[in-house]
Parts: C-alpha cells; sequence; structure tokens
C-alpha cells in the first residue's frame, strides 16, 4: 500500500505522541511509586518506540528520498518514534523556530 509523504509523517508523529502517552500513564507512576530515578524513563520511551515503530514497519527516510537498506530505514524511523514528539520537533525546528524554506529573518 502505498500513502503519502504527509500521511507517513503524521503516522510516525501519531505513533510517537502514542508512545509518549504510554509511558506517562502506565510506567511513570510505577517510577514515582519505587522511587526509582526518572532519567531512566528515557530508555524505557526508546525501547517501547522501538518495538512501537519496528511493529508499525514504517520507513520514513525511503519516503523522504533517502535510499537506504529497507530495514535499516525502518530501523531509524523506530528510533525517531521511541525518541517522542520532543524529538521529533527538535529534528524539525532550530531553537523553537520552524525550519520553513524562504522565510530567512
Amino acid at each position: 500500500m502505498q500513502i503519502s509523504e504527509g500521511m507517513l509523517f503524521l503516522q510516525v508523529a501519531f505513533l510517537a505522541l502514542i508512545n509518549t502517552k504510554i509511558v506517562e500513564w502506565f510506567v511513570a507512576p510505577i517510577f514515582d511509586w519505587r522511587g526509582w530515578d526518572r532519567t531512566w524513563l528515557r530508555y524505557v520511551s526508546g525501547l517501547t518506540g522501538l518495538l512501537l515503530g519496528l511493529a508499525a514497519r514504517l520507513d520514513l527516510l525511503a519516503e523522504a528520498g533517502i535510499v537506504l537498506d529497507y530495514r535499516l530505514g525502518v530501523l531509524l524511523t523506530a528510533l525517531l518514534i521511541g525518541g517522542g514528539a520532543g524529538l521529533i520537533y527538535d529534528i524539525f525546528t532550530d531553537r523553537g523556530e520552524p525550519k520553513l524554506p524562504g522565510l530567512e529573518g
């Protein structure tokens, strides 16, 4: 099934949001209850996002025109999902300002 680049990016962002909420709602309370350091939540989020991404088999890089091995593209997309919405925002913005072509300021 072929999907458009915009739709694929939306699916990746949606999976990143789902991953973030799963960790916030189900894993973070366990960390708080046990008194564990919340710094480790990023690794739990990365692992759950990796599992979600690998299950979805989305290759964002191929749709962006970057030709890599399909498995590597899926793995990198899964890592992007694991990084969450914050990582996606950091990649596509520069110091909080959206990177839009032709709008030099």
